[in-house]
Parts: structure tokens; C-alpha cells; sequence
């Protein structure tokens, strides 16, 4: 995980150089050979949405493909247009091999699917994948129809403009809450990472199921991740209006106000809560 907020390093590019340099001397002493693949998220989603940085994934790419290893594009979570385009691994001017891609391929309707080079996809003979509920023409008519739609509104614009909402409401409440230590994302896949001392960064886990069960008792779902269970994600639809967004957006500053009150850690910038009633 390339995770630039808890590195060492001192910057994004010395972070992306130690992680690759600590991944090619896993492959080298595993072997090349013995390596069919590797597979990697643009964004990670459990993870705790983590950015890598472009040069990251750029050399990744280029090592895999000098080794001929195969580079796999896990787009699960960040394909069709979560990210702001039609895919993740876009935004870094890499080109996979394979891609995987599921969940809004269908809207919530069970469908997978893998893409790839013709050679690749071609290797396989007749009757070589199969699969109980392969072919599904019910959820391959709705993602049909769900790509259409997608590029049709202009999904990509919408999840861009989504995001952009909600990365500048979160570093809002950065500067206003110690709680907030790294506030990352891209597209409308924005996360906010609670700390319960910016300096350490230590994990502020119980806080964020403080925060989590507090934003539900106001009707507000929301989803933890991270290596340390103390990221909070926006996932939200796509599809969501501006007065539900403001509305989620409410519940979520009111409830991190409260928990940050029990916590001690609102930080001397804040004299009150802005947040409407």
C-alpha cells in the first residue's frame, strides 16, 4: 500500500521509489517466473481510499511489463466513473493487460466481468472459463442499459463535481477538527482518516465507530475503512441530488462536532459549530 500520508518518506516521490523498491525485491526473491500477475487497485477501496502516486503506478507498469507479468487493474470499486472517468487506472496513462469490473456495471444486478488485450482474452479455448451464472441476460440487458446512461449524463463530470463537494467540506473540518488528520480522494471517492494526535497520527479507531454510530442514530449510513479501521469513506450514488448530498453532509459535520466534543479535540480555530440546525 502506498499510502503517502503514513510514510516516512518525505515526499510523494520518495514514498513511490521505497515502495517500489521494496516490491521488486519481493518479486525478485519470490522469482519472476513464478509471477503470472499483479493486481492492483487505482484507488484502493478497503484500504481506506488511498491514492498512490502516478510515478508509482507508471513503474509499476513498466517493471511488470519488462518481466513479462501480467498487470491487473482491480477497477471493482473505482470503474464507471466513480473516480470522475470511465476508469481508475486512467488517471495514471497506464494500460493494463486485464481489468476486472463488477458492482455499478449493473447497478446492484449480480454481473462481473473481465477486459483485456485479444491475445490474452483470446488464449483461452472454447469452454476454457465457465461459470454457474455466466451470461445472465437479465443483468447484461441492465448494464447495458447502465452504460448508456452513464455516458449519456455524463457521469464522469457529475462524479467529478461530487467529489469536488465534498473534498473541499472535508478539509473544511480538517482545519477545524484535530480529529481530521488526512483528508485524500479522487473523483467522489473522497475519505476523511481520524487521528487522536496529528503529530503521531496514531489511529483514532474508537472515535470513528463513535462518529459511525452517531451519524446512524440521525439516519446517516456510513462505511469505515482503512488498515486501522479509522477511515471514513464517502461512497455514495452517482445519482445523487444536491439537496441529498447537503443533507448527508449535515448529519455527518454534526455528528463529527459531537464526537469531536467528547474527544477533546476540536482545535482552537473553531469558536462554534457551523453547522445548521
Amino acid at each position: 500500500m502506498v499510502d503517502v500520508y503514513r510514510s516516512s518518506s518525505a515526499s510523494a516521490d520518495e514514498t513511490a521509489t521505497s515502495c517500489l523498491e521494496a516490491f521488486g525485491h519481493l518479486v525478485e526473491e519470490l522469482g519472476p517466473t513464478r509471477i503470472a500477475a499483479t493486481i492492483m487497485e487505482p484507488v484502493q477501496g478497503e484500504g481506506g481510499f488511498v491514492v498512490p502516486p502516478a510515478s508509482f503506478v507508471q513503474e509499476v507498469s513498466r517493471y511488470c511489463r519488462a518481466r513479462h507479468i501480467l498487470l491487473i487493474a482491480d477497477e471493482i470499486q473505482t470503474g464507471f466513473y466513480r473516480t470522475g472517468r470511465r476508469f481508475g487506472i486512467e488517471h495514471f496513462d497506464v494500460t493494463p493487460d486485464l481489468m476486472t469490473v463488477a458492482k455499478s456495471l449493473a447497478d446492484g444486478l449480480p454481473l462481473g466481468a473481465v477486459i483485456g488485450r485479444s491475445d490474452l482474452m483470446d488464449a483461452v479455448p472454447p469452454g476454457g472459463l465457465g461459470s454457474t451464472y455466466g451470461g445472465n441476460p437479465v443483468a447484461c440487458a441492465a448494464a447495458l442499459k447502465v452504460i448508456e446512461l452513464l455516458e449519456r449524463e455524463d457521469y464522469g463530470a457529475r462524479a467529478r463535481a461530487i467529489g469536488a463537494r465534498v473534498l473541499e467540506r472535508f478539509r473544511s473540518w480538517q482545519a477545524a477538527y484535530a480529529l481530521i488528520g488526512d483528508v485524500r480522494g479522487l473523483g467522489a471517492m473522497v475519505a476523511m482518516e481520524l487521528v487522536t494526535d496529528r503529530h503521531t497520527k496514531a489511529p483514532a479507531a474508537e472515535a470513528t465507530s463513535a462518529l459511525i454510530a452517531q451519524a446512524l442514530r440521525s439516519g446517516l449510513v456510513l462505511v469505515k475503512a482503512g488498515a486501522y479501521k479509522n477511515v471514513v469513506r464517502f461512497l455514495g450514488p452517482l445519482s445523487i441530488t444536491d439537496d441529498e448530498l447537503e443533507s448527508g453532509l449535515k448529519i455527518l459535520e454534526r455528528a463529527l462536532a459531537t464526537v469531536s466534543a467528547d474527544n477533546g479535540s476540536k482545535t482552537a480555530k473553531v469558536t462554534g459549530s457551523a453547522v445548521s440546525p
